[in-house]
């Protein structure tokens, strides 16, 4: 998939994520975490988003040979994000020629996914964890 393709799964990941929290309930519990957290809202729900996003991305490029019901699809999205799940790298192999801001986001993951710092590792499972979030509802 092309780097307009990978755009496209950012973006279209950034809105699920905004119409999940359009649900009440879904907006109350992001909003309790996001206060017991101490993370900002705008700038972890854009990157949550684009967590989303790359799961996304990834597993319709590695089913592209096999195409997948939009329930099939979801379900190997949420278990690509599960961060209790072996996984392969959520990193791996993406477009170089995105924009600079979503390249900087994505540095910023693999150092948090790598494990530079326990406060990094998690940001990291509270990143999949909203994520998935999302995708388990869609499943």
């Amino acid at each position: 998939m092309p780097t307009a393709g990978m755009r496209k799964q950012i973006n279209r990941s950034r809105r699920l994520l905004d119409d999940h929290l359009s649900h009440p309930d879904a907006l109350r519990r992001q909003e309790q975490r996001l206060a017991s957290w101490g993370e900002p809202a705008d700038d972890f729900l854009q990157t949550a988003g684009l967590v989303l996003g790359l799961a996304l991305y990834q597993v319709q490029r590695d089913s592209a040979r096999a195409p997948q019901t939009g329930e099939e699809l979801w379900h190997n999205v949420t278990r690509l994000l599960d961060p209790e799940a072996a996984r392969p790298d959520l990193l791996a192999g993406l477009p170089t020629d995105l924009d600079p801001d979503t390249l900087r986001q994505i540095q910023a993951l693999r150092l948090a996914s790598a494990g530079i710092s326990p406060a990094a590792v998690i940001r990291w499972i509270r990143l999949l964890r909203t994520a998935h979030d999302v995708a388990e509802h869609l499943a």
